[in-house]
C-alpha cells in the first residue's frame, strides 16, 4: 500500500464516519424535539458493536503506511537518460501560500542563511538531480546553494509568501568567476555563469514537474540568447521564457527584485490528492 492509498483510505473513512456522525446527530436532534415520534433512536441506528474495540484508557496505536516507491525516467541536458528513485513519504496539503505538509523530507545541504529545508520527497529528488546535472557537466564548477524550502510541517515561513507546503525552492545563481556561493548571493545580470544557470533550468524543466519558475526578467534575457546560440529554436523557447515582451502562461515568470536566487514552484505530485495548484 502506497503513502497516499493510506491517506486516500482514511479520509474516505474519516466521510464516511463524519457524514454518519453528523445523520446520527440530525437523528438525534430530531427525535429529542418529537416533531416527529416515529423517528428512529440513536440507540437504534448505532451501537457499540459496530465501532472498533478500544479498551478504557488505552489509545489506539496509529495505523502504520508503508512508504511508496516511486522513479521517474528524464532525458538530462547532455542528451543521456537517468532513472530517478525516491521514497514517497511525504505529502503536500493545500496551496503554496495557504497549506501544510506532512512526513516531509529534509535537504541535508543548504546555503548560509537558509531558515528550513523541509519539503516533499519528490521536490527534494528533483533539487538533488538538477544540481547533479549541473556538476557533471561541469565538473570544476563549485555546488549551488540553496535557501529556503519549507518549514518543518509546512505552514509559514518569514519572511516568504508561500514556501508552506513543501512544493517550493530558493536556488541561487552560479558566477561566472566560478567562485563558491554559499548563500544566495545578490548579482548583477553580467555575474552569473549563463551556460551553468540555463543548464540548472533546463534539468529542471526536464523532470516535467515544474509549475513556475520566478526570476528578474533581466536573467531571463540572459539566458534566453543563451539558449538560442546554443541551438534552442525560439518556438521551442516561447513557451518557456517570458522575455522578450510580457508573454502569459510561460514557466519562467518576472518578479522584480529577484536577483539573488530563482524561486521555483514544483507541480502537486498525482500522490497528493489535496494538494492545490
Amino acid at each position: 500500500m502506497n503513502v497516499m492509498s493510506a491517506n486516500n483510505r482514511m479520509t474516505e473513512y474519516c466521510a464516511v464516519v463524519l457524514g454518519a456522525c453528523a445523520l446520527l446527530v440530525g437523528c438525534g436532534t430530531m427525535s429529542q424535539t418529537a416533531e416527529d415520534p416515529n423517528a428512529p433512536l440513536l440507540s437504534d441506528m448505532y451501537t457499540p458493536s459496530a465501532s472498533p474495540k478500544v479498551k478504557p484508557g488505552v489509545r489506539p496505536k496509529p495505523i502504520q503506511k508503508k512508504p511508496a516507491h516511486r522513479r521517474q525516467t528524464v532525458r538530462a541536458p547532455d542528451g543521456k537518460k537517468y532513472v530517478l528513485r525516491w521514497t514517497k513519504e511525504s505529502t503536500s496539503v493545500g496551496t503554496p501560500t495557504g497549506g501544510r505538509l506532512m512526513g516531509q523530507s529534509e535537504l541535508p545541504q543548504r546555503g548560509t542563511g537558509a531558515r528550513s529545508g523541509h519539503a516533499t520527497d519528490e521536490t527534494i529528488a528533483y533539487v538533488q538531480y538538477a544540481s547533479w546535472v549541473v556538476s557533471r557537466m561541469f565538473p570544476s564548477t563549485p555546488p549551488v546553494a540553496i535557501g529556503d524550502l519549507s518549514a518543518e510541517g509546512g505552514g509559514s515561513l518569514t519572511p516568504h509568501v508561500s514556501h508552506r507546503s513543501g512544493r517550493d525552492v530558493d536556488i541561487g545563481f552560479f558566477r561566472n568567476d566560478n567562485r563558491p556561493t554559499r548563500r544566495l548571493e545578490k548579482l548583477s545580470p553580467n555575474q552569473i555563469d549563463v551556460a551553468k544557470t540555463w543548464i540548472m533550468v533546463e534539468a529542471l524543466l526536464s523532470t516535467g514537474a515544474i509549475q513556475q519558475i520566478y526570476i528578474d526578467q533581466a536573467f531571463q534575457k540572459q539566458m534566453f540568447t543563451y539558449a538560442m546560440s546554443v541551438g534552442w529554436p525560439e518556438e521551442q523557447l516561447s513557451p518557456v521564457f517570458q522575455f522578450p515582451g510580457d508573454r502569459d502562461g510561460t514557466i519562467l515568470r518576472h518578479r522584480g527584485g529577484q536577483q539573488s536566487h530563482m524561486h521555483v514552484l514544483f507541480k502537486c505530485s498525482p500522490d497528493d490528492r489535496g494538494c492545490i495548484p
